[in-house]
């Protein structure tokens, strides 16, 4: 790293071949600037990458990759470089991490045995990580705001979006139990003020949208209104755009679009037939 300005960068990942073809077996990280260009593989070891997120600032990339017998959270630099297992004594498949404002640590999701998924916290140098959920249900992509951490859980029958303070003890609140759909994928936006996730329009509506409402799950708008999914919304470093992956050119792609749902373009219609996923926006050192 050079050091100097931040500047913006998108991690996601993706099956695309090095040469932009069709896609292959393997997820690998990618990053690029926010118009799509300047692309980077990050990752080429043959294994599954994925939900990668960077350190507030910058200089590293929490993700979900395969460990020696199980899936496990890695942390890397920015460049890729120097990839360390952080949960590879631990028995079960990590996923979905999430760096905490300081960047001492990393929220994540732990499966062990059945379908109970908690919500864990580990030091992002490496440690032992600590149950921060509790309880029956399933729980997914955790991300932080100040000393709180919002993430999705069905522990009440539909995927809801819940928040919960580091320092409180049980589940925290269920923000958005009052809507009979399915909600998941929180983002927070930088000022905390507001709230982005994706679901269903309808029951009968097997695709999902983006939605935004304010931080306590009220007011929620919908965002984008295709007859295709739009999932994993996130938020640039300055709030005023949304990166979010949809297929709504065929294939996966990473989109960003304005905060009010305008102007959304496609940043990957050149990685051919591939799967593009989990894009997360920060600020690196260029």
């Amino acid at each position: 790293m050079d050091g100097g300005t931040l500047v913006p960068r998108i991690v996601f990942r993706s099956d695309a071949d090095p040469n932009g073809d069709a896609g292959v077996d393997d997820f690998e990280l990618w990053s690029m600037d926010p118009d799509g260009t300047n692309r980077v593989q990050l990752t080429s070891d043959d294994l599954h990458q994925a939900s990668p997120a960077y350190s507030p600032d910058g200089t590293r990339i929490a993700f979900a990759g395969s460990g020696s017998t199980d899936q496990d959270i890695w942390v890397m630099q920015s460049d890729g470089t120097n990839p360390v297992d952080l949960t590879s004594a631990v028995t079960g498949v990590e996923s979905q991490p999430a760096f905490s404002p300081d960047g001492t640590t990393i929220a994540y999701v732990r499966r062990t045995s059945g379908q109970a998924r908690p919500v864990f916290t580990i030091p992002s140098s490496g440690g032992t990580g600590t149950a921060l959920t509790t309880g029956d249900g399933s729980c997914a992509t955790p991300v932080w705001f100040q000393d709180q951490v919002f993430y999705a859980s069905n522990r009440d029958g539909n995927w809801d979006i819940w928040v919960k303070a580091i320092t409180d003890s049980g589940n925290g609140v269920n923000l958005t139990g009052a809507n009979t759909l399915s909600q998941e994928g929180p983002a927070i936006s930088p000022d905390g003020t507001k709230l982005l996730f994706f679901g269903p329009v309808s029951a009968q509506d097997s695709d999902s949208e983006i939605w935004i409402a304010d931080s306590d799950g009220s007011n929620a708008l919908q965002l984008t209104d295709n007859s295709t999914s739009e999932r994993d919304p996130a938020w640039s470093p300055d709030g005023a755009r949304i990166v979010y992956s949809s297929d709504a050119a065929g294939t996966e792609d990473i989109w960003v679009m304005d905060a009010d749902g305008k102007n959304a373009t496609n940043l990957t219609p050149d990685l051919n037939l591939s799967v593009d996923r989990n894009p997360n926006w920060g600020l690196v050192a260029p």
